[in-house]
């Protein structure tokens, strides 16, 4: 796996989003089950997709038992908050970013890889962690997921 790393900013957005406390083991059952709640309140509300959704890690360090995460959806506006769905602005940041190529399953050799390339140049890493899902996997074989990787900058 070659990776190329780069700074990237991350402008503010307006999401609409589900928070929860998890695990990596449960992740991708949150992930699974937190779309399909995120499109119907677009929907209900008349709301569209803005751009790429993407996942928002609020944790300082990694628990694999123990992961704050929120998955975003930007929108164009503000949406009502209900059951568990919040409508909020992720404010802009600085971050290390690569971009990770296959399955989801791999992400955290990526995210290691990350981590080990920010040490080498001397780079301190912060919050959030994002992962923003560049493909449709329902739409590409799995071989062409895309996912940008990165670590806000301290």
């Amino acid at each position: 796996m070659t990776l190329a790393f780069e700074i990237k900013e991350y402008p503010q957005a307006q999401v609409t989003s589900v928070r929860q406390m998890t695990s990596l083991a449960e992740i991708a059952e949150f992930h699974q089950k937190s779309y399909p709640r995120l499109e119907a309140h677009l929907r209900k509300h008349g709301a569209s997709m803005t751009g790429a959704p993407f996942t928002l890690y609020h944790c300082e360090s990694f628990d694999p038992a123990r992961m704050d995460v929120e998955i975003c959806i930007p929108t164009e506006r503000a949406l009502p908050e209900e059951e568990g769905i919040l409508s909020r602005v992720v404010p802009a940041f600085k971050a290390f970013a690569t971009t990770h190529v296959g399955s989801y399953d791999r992400l955290c050799e990526t995210w290691e890889a990350l981590e080990t390339k920010m040490k080498e140049e001397g780079r301190v890493g912060g919050t959030p962690g994002i992962e923003v899902y560049l493909t449709d996997p329902e739409k590409l074989p799995v071989e062409e997921w895309r996912t940008e990787v990165a670590l806000a900058l301290r």
